[in-house]
């Protein structure tokens, strides 16, 4: 009896310390690894593609005088052109700073420059009123490219210029 009591002794001896290892627990490291995007925003020139004009154009463009900001020359899809005139600036190769041009409801334009005043004609070509003939007294053919409540961009077809407007109360 002695003898089956060290055997059951020895065997209980061996299966608790085998639940004692089956019981151990193992650590595992992991490697994250994070990348990072970053995004670098660069500010060029702007080749205008399309237009959005979200309000009617009588109420936007028509009975407003329009003066001058910068304008243009040369420009077309590939190429910015030549910056001929900014407001204020002192390099400007053309003076347009006592220009102003307004157009009217019945298709009259007028055009002040230095000290004179001309009267043009316009109509507009398509339905959504973004394409002008200009009649200065040749046929100018327009495009009016972006035009809020106080902005008016014009790209000139005829000319190859595009000219920026600010609205002068």
């Amino acid at each position: 009896m002695k003898k089956l009591s060290s055997i059951v002794t020895a065997t209980t001896i061996l299966f608790v310390s085998q639940l004692s290892f089956l019981s151990c627990t193992k650590t595992e490291t992991k490697t994250v690894t994070v990348t990072d995007t970053v995004t670098k925003t660069v500010t060029d020139t702007v080749m205008i593609t399309n237009h959005i004009i979200t309000y009617p154009i009588s109420n936007l463009l028509l009975g407003k005088q329009w003066i001058v900001d910068s304008l243009y020359q040369n420009y077309n899809a590939s190429n910015p052109g030549t910056l001929v005139y900014v407001r204020g600036g002192t390099n400007n190769t053309q003076n347009l700073d006592n220009a102003i041009v307004i157009m009217w409801p019945d298709g009259g334009q007028l055009f002040f420059y230095n000290g004179t005043y001309y009267n043009y004609t316009y109509t507009f070509q398509n339905s959504d009123s973004t394409e002008l003939l200009i009649h200065n007294p040749n046929a100018d053919y327009a495009r009016i490219v972006d035009l809020t409540n106080d902005h008016l961009t014009i790209y000139d077809s005829t000319n190859s210029a595009l000219s920026y407007y600010v609205y002068k109360p």
